[in-house]
């Protein structure tokens, strides 16, 4: 199981093709809202994983994640 760390577009992208090719690795999505961006996607990511049952969390409101391996999404398409 993984968490995921998205945020914009290129985030929400991604969580769509996790979700369509191997749905039963996501643990939980991480996101929070970002007041520079026009569109940050933080409520496409949300509503996202509320219609698929994936568990979302603000980023705010997390302090410590217990899953095996938790993969941040950058905007550069990179995973670190």
């Amino acid at each position: 199981m993984i968490a995921l760390f998205l945020m914009t577009e290129k985030g929400y992208r991604v969580l769509e093709a996790i979700s369509e090719h191997f749905p039963d690795i996501i643990e939980c999505v991480v996101s929070s809202q970002d007041g520079d961006v026009l569109n940050d996607y933080y409520d496409e990511i949300k509503t996202f994983c509320s219609e698929k049952g994936i568990v979302f969390l603000d980023r705010k409101n997390v302090s410590r994640l217990r899953v095996p391996m938790c993969l941040p999404f950058l905007g550069d398409g990179l995973f670190i």
